[in-house]
């Protein structure tokens, strides 16, 4: 994904590219760009890290991913506190945006759950209504 700045009203996403609004009326800063950089900088160690291990994380489950976000938080305490931004195998910077990615499939199991439970329930729904209507 890349990020391209715009003057206009409306922040969107077209064709991969982020669009930032920049218009001075808004609190557009460097801060605000680093964030959507670091958002983009997310999704590309997803990607490549999907390229590597695929999509393990489905099979850890909801506390297996839990689990390890802690194991990574416990990390980056550590390096943290030992003022470091890491070596050449692991950096603080990575670690961080392992959380996040962690996060999100923390996020996406949920999601799914509440979907199987949405559609559970219609099911359950439909077979009374079914029933009704055969009496």
């Amino acid at each position: 994904m890349q990020i391209t700045i715009v003057s206009d009203k409306q922040s969107r996403n077209v064709d991969g590219h982020l669009l930032l609004n920049t218009d001075e009326d808004d609190a557009y800063d460097k801060l605000d760009e680093d964030y959507y950089r670091s958002i983009c900088e997310v999704i590309e160690l997803r990607l490549q890290r999907r390229k590597l291990y695929g999509n393990g994380w489905v099979s850890s489950g909801l506390e297996g991913n839990f689990w390890q976000m802690h194991d990574d938080i416990g990390r980056i305490k550590s390096m943290i506190s030992r003022n470091k931004e890491g070596n050449v195998y692991e950096k603080l910077e990575d670690k961080l945006k392992d959380v996040i990615n962690r996060s999100l499939f923390i996020l996406a199991i949920l999601k799914e759950r509440k979907d199987i439970e949405y559609i559970e329930k219609a099911k359950q729904l439909k077979g009374e209504k079914d029933d009704k209507q055969q009496k």
